[in-house]
């Protein structure tokens, strides 16, 4: 077996990466987990409740008990 410069066994190369690169959401959907209480999901909850809200116009009851549900 190779040795280092210093008498130590060398390390076989770990092979080359053949996968493509991960998109950014591929990497973030990594990080934070998957599953219903992963990140991804939580913020796709909380966006598709904010943008019909934002659709509809400014209820303030209606705003405060969709938060409150969240």
């Amino acid at each position: 077996m190779p040795t280092t410069r210093r008498g130590r066994p060398r390390l076989p190369r770990p092979p080359p990466r053949t996968a493509a690169p991960r998109t950014v959401l591929e990497r973030f959907e990594a990080a934070w987990g998957k599953g219903a209480h992963s990140a991804p999901s939580v913020l796709r909850t909380y966006e598709a409740a904010a943008r019909r809200l934002l659709d509809a116009g400014w209820d303030e009851p209606r705003i405060r008990q969709t938060v409150d549900t969240l």
